[in-house]
């Protein structure tokens, strides 16, 4: 993104709090007062991260340049990144001052907290997060302690082709009978209505709806607990989304060897969307944040342009939402201008700049508003029953649901494409006694 169009969006978002879209960010005090910065002094930072390009981030860099301008900001690229910024972290020489993280980071035997400031409330590190969806910083805990502030959010659902739909007079989907309705209508004027890789087209379509379901049930916590120790017929719980999916294929809403001409579900999975004649293609956010950067690549949608927006997956009673947090940054704990590098992380936690980074980068924002990006818009006005975030539902049983539903969806005629309720339930044991093994 050029800077002159980065600008542009820094002068939206200025409009959006004049006009009170956004919350403004009120009397908070400067980072110099807080953290006791001497801004006479040159000041270079480093933050590391396994994404080649992060022009959002970089954007957030310069904002924080032109204020603190003796501080220099260098985004560094790691190749193999979750591998080795663990090595880079036990050469204090070669620590970054701040690096890209996730909540799991900080758990288990390579548990990397020992390196990361606590960003906890009570722990004085002076970083504000009260800008940040409280739900979704709660789940990047660990034992209470916080070592990583959510940048953006990911989500899974399915990008839709609204000017396809309503050239066939249709509303979108927000159930399961208004979807069914769809289909049958694109398919009879020819379309297959869901298009999308196969390895996870089904699982981005049924996987909040079975997140939703099962946390937002009185009896959920036993279920889960039920299905992550593979018990025997512990399917039962979820085979209504198994049944419908099957539904979906047999009716030919959605067809394997269509699906099988898309190589992978970034790229060639968008370039097929932007080809106009796709209603709904099962994704995440994240895959949605590269189609804008593809249209111009698209000779179809180039010269037909059409309206698109991301929506919650409509496979139950209503549409249901599964968050899931993007990408983390944290402060590495003693490093050199620690107060500066915290001073960073409290700038770019303001809601006005996490909001800039969201629009940057195509993604849904983790700060308190709802995402100032229109093609998010319609995941925040579901009812807090309809949304899971990923803290409520970290399972064991996911390969299970995974492995099963790709069977669904299988090749024509073929003798291990799963036909019938019996024969799902079959393959989800096979999958659960590979985990009791």
């Amino acid at each position: 993104m050029g800077r002159l169009m980065k600008r542009i969006v820094y002068l939206m978002l200025a409009l959006a709090l004049l006009m009170g879209i956004l919350p403004a960010a009120g009397c908070s005090k400067n980072e110099e007062d807080i953290f006791g910065l001497d801004d006479s002094a040159k000041v270079e930072l480093t933050v590391a991260g396994g994404l080649e390009n992060f022009e959002a981030l970089e954007e957030v860099i310069v904002a924080f340049e032109d204020k603190y301008p003796n501080c220099k900001i260098t985004y560094e690229y790691i190749n193999e990144y979750s591998k080795n910024i663990r090595l880079r972290m036990e050469n204090p020489s070669e620590r970054p001052s701040l690096f890209l993280s996730q909540s799991s980071y900080f758990k288990g035997e390579d548990s990397m907290a020992e390196y990361a400031v606590d960003l906890s409330e009570d722990k004085e590190s002076g970083v504000d997060l009260s800008g940040v969806k409280p739900i979704i910083l709660s789940s990047q805990k660990t034992q209470e302690a916080l070592y990583c502030i959510p940048l953006a959010l990911n989500a899974r659902g399915m990008v839709v082709n609204k000017t396809l739909l309503t050239r066939y007079s249709l509303e979108v989907p927000e159930n399961w009978v208004q979807f069914i309705y769809s289909c049958e209508k694109l398919k009879s004027e020819g379309f297959i209505p869901i298009q999308g890789y196969n390895d996870n087209a089904l699982m981005c379509l049924f996987y909040p709806a079975i997140a939703v379901s099962l946390v937002n049930d009185p009896e959920g916590a036993s279920k889960i607990k039920s299905m992550d120790s593979f018990e025997k017929g512990s399917d039962k719980y979820i085979s209504e989304y198994f049944e419908k999916a099957l539904y979906l294929t047999q009716k030919g809403y959605i067809d394997y060897d269509e699906n099988s001409l898309l190589t992978d579900s970034y790229e060639s999975t968008i370039l097929n969307f932007l080809q106009g004649d796709v209603a709904f293609t099962p994704c995440t956010a994240e895959m949605v944040s590269g189609i804008k950067k593809r249209e111009s690549k698209s000779a179809a949608f180039t010269s037909s342009p059409f309206e698109y927006e991301f929506f919650a997956s409509p496979v139950g009673e209503s549409s249901m939402c599964y968050w899931e947090v993007w990408q983390c940054l944290s402060v590495t704990k003693d490093c050199e201008n620690e107060a500066w590098a915290r001073a960073f992380a409290n700038f770019i936690a303001k809601e006005e700049n996490l909001q800039t980074l969201a629009m940057v980068k195509g993604l849904p924002c983790a700060g308190k508003s709802p995402s100032a990006d229109a093609k998010y818009r319609s995941l925040y006005v579901l009812e807090d029953k309809y949304t899971a975030e990923s803290k409520q539902f970290q399972i064991a049983f996911y390969s299970c649901i995974n492995n099963t539903l790709k069977r669904i969806c299988y090749k024509k005629d073929d003798e291990a494409t799963l036909k019938t309720p019996g024969e799902i339930s079959e393959k989800y044991e096979i999958e659960m006694e590979k985990k009791r093994k």
